[in-house]
Order: C-alpha cells, then structure tokens, then sequence
C-alpha cells in the first residue's frame, strides 16, 4: 500500500532484509544495489515511483500508451512481437490506403514502363517484356555498344576523357567525341562554378 510520503510499505515488512526499515525506497534499493543484489519487489516499486517523481518535476509528461483502433496501435503490437488485433489491423490498412491515395505513390520496384529498369522489373517479376520496355532495352544496349566502341578507338593513354581530349591535341590529331564531349562537359562546369 502506498503512503501519504510516497513510500511503498507492506504489512509486517521484515526489518532483517538488507533494505531494513527503508523497504520500499529507493534508499532500500540502493542498499540491495550496494550488496550487488537484485531489489526485492518492494525496493523495486519504490525506485519506479522515484524516478516517476523525479521525471514530473522535470515536466516530462507521463507516457501514453498507444489504444487499439490506430495506426499506433499497430506498430505497439509489432514492437511487443504479438499479433495485432482487428481493429489495429483496419486502422493500419486505412492509413496505407490513404498513404496509397496520395500524388506520386508507386510501389517500391516497381519501375515505369518504357524504360530499361522496367525491362529489368519485368524479367525479375517473371513478366512478358511489354514493347515499350523491349524497345528501351534495345536503345539501352545500342547506346552501350556505341560507347564502348567509341572508347576501343581512342588511342589516348587515358581514353574518353578531358585528359584524352589534351593528348590528342598535344599530339596534333583530331580529338576523339568522347573526348571532346568530357572536355566540353567539364568547361561548361567551370563556367558555371
């Protein structure tokens, strides 16, 4: 029973405990504490009222607990590990549905169709490849070819890049396009900076 001190005192306490006449205080516990024991259930309590006591005049407000029906609700039933109840349930699947609802939702991987991620969704999924997407892969690996071809023909010690682009001219020949575009990417950079 709790007294009018905030003490937790029980009916014929044994005084020949390690806590003693302080049985249900958080002076109690630390006895316990000192001896390297476990608090007795009376110690126990009465440290968790000190430390409530303690955090109110602080001004930190009492938890609430999370009630069923809300979406809350739901995540305290996976963090404890039990199985969510009805109710929660609804309120989780209210909340994705207007979460869903909302502009610009899509799945995660799901890619949109008529691209190469697409594609690749598509074979991942066991899907038939829609021509969109077929077409896409076949620029995709269009534009791969052309850049490695590209990248075989430049006799640079550097090949496709601004570095390539300063060989060439120092060796007197037209530069690659590879590498006149990275010099042109990197002096528009420059500019800008």
């Amino acid at each position: 029973m709790q007294t009018d001190t905030g003490r937790y005192t029980y009916r014929g306490a044994n005084r020949d405990t390690v806590c003693g006449d302080k049985t249900g205080t958080n002076a109690g516990a630390q006895r316990h504490y000192y001896r390297g024991e476990k608090p007795c259930e009376a110690c126990r309590i009465g440290v968790n009222a000190y430390k409530r006591k303690l955090s109110r005049r602080a001004g930190v407000k009492p938890r609430t607990i999370a009630k069923c029906g809300t979406a809350k609700g739901y995540n305290r039933h996976l963090y404890l590990g039990e199985v969510a109840c009805r109710p929660c349930l609804d309120a989780e699947a209210a909340r994705f549905a207007k979460r869903k609802a909302a502009k610009g939702y899509r799945r995660p991987g799901l890619k949109p169709c008529g691209t190469d991620a697409g594609y690749r969704t598509h074979l991942r999924r066991g899907e038939p490849v829609c021509d969109a997407c077929a077409e896409a892969r076949r620029l995709y690996e269009r534009q791969r070819r052309q850049r490695k071809v590209k990248g075989i023909d430049c006799k640079a010690p550097q090949p496709c890049s601004s570095a390539g682009y300063a060989w060439h001219q120092a060796q007197g020949e037209e530069p690659c396009p590879a590498c006149t575009r990275w010099h042109n990417r990197e002096a528009r950079e420059a500019e800008a900076a």
